[in-house]
């Protein structure tokens, strides 16, 4: 390990809440085009806020993760240079952006400790901006709301809040979703008041959820619960979900109109909206390919242009696929190997913390079963994309670190 001092008492999880913050404020806000000079120029100082602040963190950095950044780095600079037609801003952007995240959070930042107590506020913060969200949705959007309920006018009123996208708002809700989870199990048992503001904000958040018409995020979600049920300890969280669950099955079983409310609109009556077969054309694409571009890919421009030739779309609304496409086996492995990592945290967390590492485990499974449908990638720079990483990636190991280390509940 290269050493440096010992961890100052600096938390790098607010500046991270901060950034996602101010990145969600100025595409609301902004009077600019995206990526115009003053978009770009706004968004660069936000970043600068973000890469400041880690590199004012002065912990001992590992070897091995310096070498791999560093072959990590080299062959993104060699994608840029030689996959792309032109430097241009989007490119410069889609290759330089995983490259800092990566060295901030994986390098610089690896031994970096998250208490409980931090961990809590940092939950509590993201509790109250997508409740912010939802109350938005349901106040000033609630004819909106009303139309999303019934099934003759439900299209095109799914819920998006303030929010571009209703998947972007619905993977916030889920993520408000988890996080009242760990909440009300770090809540002592004394902490009523608490606990029935949580269970309130949860049952907000799933109406939302659902209303978002995203299947990708309750997808995500299900699977998370499901995965929990197998792995966590019977606590009361535990306890919590399967009664819901079994409530919920149940009052689908006994109610022919929410059964066709749930197959016609929520699940679209099991409609893959495209994705098979933009699914089948990627993989035809990468079977064909040569060699080369099976093991360096195509680069973001050419598979973008690509795409939106043969249908209309710069993704394949799979994870998988696009980065594959993009980046080349040399690339997946790099992008798997995050995957991994986060799998491999959960199983050291779980050892130390039951409670925690299933649900560390339970949202490794569920990041996994998301990325398979849509365009949310692990370190992108959109704002969605980041938080995504930073929330089932990056703090479960600063936490994973903490627990292991015996300092996740020290004051």
């Amino acid at each position: 390990m290269i050493m440096f001092q010992k961890q100052k008492s600096f938390n790098l999880v607010y500046v991270m809440y901060l950034y996602w913050a101010l990145l969600i404020s100025w595409q609301i806000f902004r009077t600019s085009s995206n990526r115009s000079i003053v978009d770009i120029s706004v968004k660069f100082l936000i970043l600068a806020i973000l890469i400041f602040s880690t590199l004012k963190i002065q912990i001992s950095i590992p070897v091995k993760n310096l070498i791999i950044f560093i072959l990590f780095a080299y062959y993104m600079i060699f994608s840029l240079l030689v996959k792309e037609p032109a430097i241009t801003v989007n490119s410069i952007i889609t290759y330089c952006f995983p490259t800092i995240l990566t060295y901030l959070f994986y390098v610089h930042g690896y031994n970096y400790k998250v208490s409980k107590e931090v961990y809590i506020k940092y939950l509590n913060l993201i509790i109250i901006t997508v409740l912010v969200m939802a109350v938005y949705s349901i106040i000033f959007d609630f004819d909106k709301f009303i139309n999303a309920l019934k099934i003759s006018n439900a299209y095109g009123n799914e819920l998006s809040s303030f929010l571009i996208s209703n998947h972007e708002y619905a993977l916030y809700l889920f993520l408000g979703l988890i996080s009242c989870m760990f909440c009300y199990q770090f809540s002592s048992d004394t902490q009523f008041k608490k606990r029935y503001l949580y269970i309130i904000a949860m049952i907000v958040f799933a109406i939302n959820l659902v209303l978002t018409y995203s299947r990708t995020a309750l997808l995500g979600f299900v699977v998370m619960l499901v995965t929990y049920i197998f792995i966590g300890n019977n606590n009361t969280v535990k306890k919590y979900i399967i009664a819901c669950s079994i409530i919920g099955v149940l009052v689908l079983i006994f109610s022919p109109s929410l059964q066709e409310y749930v197959m016609k609109v929520v699940l679209k009556e099991n409609t893959d909206a495209g994705r098979l077969e933009m699914w089948n054309y990627g993989m035809t694409l990468f079977k064909d390919s040569p060699f080369f571009e099976k093991l360096t890919g195509y680069g973001y421009t050419a598979i973008s242009q690509n795409l939106a030739n043969y249908y209309q779309h710069q993704s394949f609304h799979n994870a998988y696929i696009q980065v594959l496409l993009q980046y080349g086996v040399i690339g997946f492995i790099f992008f798997t190997g995050l995957i991994v990592s986060t799998v491999i945290n959960g199983i050291k967390t779980f050892r130390d913390n039951r409670f925690v590492g299933a649900m560390f485990l339970s949202m490794s499974i569920s990041a996994i079963v998301y990325m398979l449908t849509n365009t949310t990638v692990f370190m992108l720079s959109t704002s969605d994309s980041f938080m995504f990483t930073i929330f089932f990636a990056v703090i479960p190991l600063y936490v994973k670190n903490a627990i292991i280390s015996k300092d996740f509940s020290a004051s």
